[in-house]
């Protein structure tokens, strides 16, 4: 059978409050999730032909996309779904089922996840896959290869006589080591890039755990489950990266180094195999210590990602952070030392921001850490979270804003805010406040230039800057 792996386009994406010169710098990352199916598929179904079709990296239209399914006819087509794009994937499904209704369309991802039933429920839709979808597909691909019983694969729904059919819970590894690594060889690696890259050479993403051991309260991902991988399985990776010219990794673990042992295990065999390579992650501030910074430095890490979220240890506490203020200051003080390359994500319009004076000082607090770069969000209520259910309650939002747009996808869905204290034109204001006030200081500036890593960056950083300045809505 010929199987088609397709990250989506995010023409319809729903309106995010991100101004759009933030939006337009973010970078464009491999679609991870799919290359790891696609290595899975490889390795345990052999005799099919399994093909990763990235639309985004592709910059590929709906025209291009219909006349590569009709040359490629697959059989089967499996899609990343998120909700964000959800339009788009609606009018990718009718393309592909108006090329040929037989082909049998398979959606996972994080949606599935959090609107399973909505998902099987939407027209075109065959399968669904609920959680880590590489075991889950690999024996959907067997039983419909060999007409089997699909209610004997573990972890689908799907429908039968118009009714909804759920096997039982889906398979999960404890052993990451087992998976084979991701294929990277079936895209062309030459198409991504991340904005906050020093290099113009290629850049590819990994990780070195699943699941997440934190119950922040803002959070849609899955808790619980968490795995990690060993150290020499991470760096036989990194290593095979090389291979193919790959030189930064940019690691995407929801939190990174929770286990301070295996991080100096994989700091340590880093080293001990001489790797030339760069690499950047995301962690907690309360996970990392002073030598462990300076650890990660000494093993080619050159750059930390860490999510603040707040100014005040009363707003961590509502968030669930479990993270002090004094942590953070800590963090952002020894990444100082250590000379480590530094992004701070803030949130703006949490419950406890009941003022504009009270956003200010996120914005404050913000340019007191001074990281290298920061990126601000407005606290956006997603469903499934803690916040969101609190929300419901106590009538912020309605009930059922998000299943009225996962039943009638819009890009002009507006995606819900907490308006308690201030309102959604307010918060906007104060998110592009927030750029213009930590961006447009001359410090800001002159490090920039000194980062930027090359003229072309210096002129993109310049026009970024202009943007930021220019920028109205």
């Amino acid at each position: 059978m010929k199987v088609l792996l397709i990250n989506p386009p995010v023409d319809s994406i729903i309106k995010t409050e991100l101004p759009e010169f933030v939006r337009s710098e973010t970078g464009i990352f491999p679609p991870l999730g799919l290359m790891y199916i696609a290595a899975y598929l490889k390795k345990y179904n052999p005799g099919h032909e399994i093909y990763i079709l990235d639309t985004i990296a592709e910059n590929m239209d709906y025209q291009k996309i219909g006349r590569f399914i009709l040359d490629f006819s697959p059989d089967i087509v499996g899609i990343t779904a998120h909700t964000h794009n959800l339009a788009d994937i609606c009018s990718l499904i009718s393309i592909i089922k108006e090329i040929n209704p037989e082909i049998r369309i398979v959606l996972g991802g994080p949606h599935v996840n959090i609107f399973p039933q909505e998902t099987i429920r939407m027209d075109g839709v065959d399968y669904v896959i609920k959680g880590e979808a590489e075991m889950t597909f690999s024996e959907l691909l067997q039983c419909l290869s060999n007409n089997g019983d699909l209610n004997k694969v573990e972890g689908i729904i799907f429908k039968r006589d118009d009714q909804i059919i759920c096997t039982p819970s889906y398979r999960m590894a404890n052993n990451l080591d087992a998976y084979p690594f991701p294929d990277r060889r079936a895209l062309n690696s030459d198409r991504y890039r991340y904005a906050l890259s020093k290099s113009s050479g290629k850049v590819t993403t990994m990780i070195t755990s699943r699941g997440c051991p934190f119950h922040c309260a803002f959070c849609s991902t899955p808790k619980g489950s968490y795995r990690i991988r060993s150290a020499e399985n991470i760096v036989d990776e990194i290593e095979d990266c090389l291979r193919l010219n790959i030189h930064e990794i940019h690691f995407v673990d929801d939190s990174f180094g929770c286990n301070r042992d295996h991080l100096w295990s994989l700091c340590h065999e880093i080293k001990r195999r001489n790797l030339d390579v760069r690499w950047g992650i995301r962690a907690r501030a309360d996970t990392l210590k002073k030598d462990q910074i300076f650890q990660l430095k000494d093993s080619g890490c050159v750059r930390i990602n860490i999510g603040v979220e707040t100014s005040s240890d009363e707003g961590m506490k509502m968030l669930q952070k479990g993270v002090t203020i004094d942590q953070v200051k800590n963090v952002f003080r020894w990444t100082k030392e250590a000379n480590m390359i530094t992004s701070a994500y803030f949130m703006i319009g949490c419950p406890h921001e009941k003022t504009k004076h009270d956003v200010e000082r996120v914005i404050d607090f913000a340019i007191e850490l001074d990281p290298d770069y920061a990126m601000f969000n407005i606290l956006t209520l997603y469903s499934g979270t803690e916040l969101y259910q609190k929300a419901v309650q106590e009538g912020i939002v309605k009930k059922d804003c998000w299943h009225q747009f996962v039943s009638s996808p819009s890009r002009d869905f507006q995606m819900p805010f907490w308006e308690e204290g201030l309102s959604r034109d307010e918060l906007l204001a104060l998110l592009r406040k927030a750029y213009r006030r930590f961006y447009l200081r001359p410090k800001v500036i002159r490090r920039s230039i000194k980062n930027a890593g090359g003229f072309k960056k210096i002129i993109r950083n310049s026009r970024l800057g202009i943007k930021i300045l220019m920028d109205k809505k």
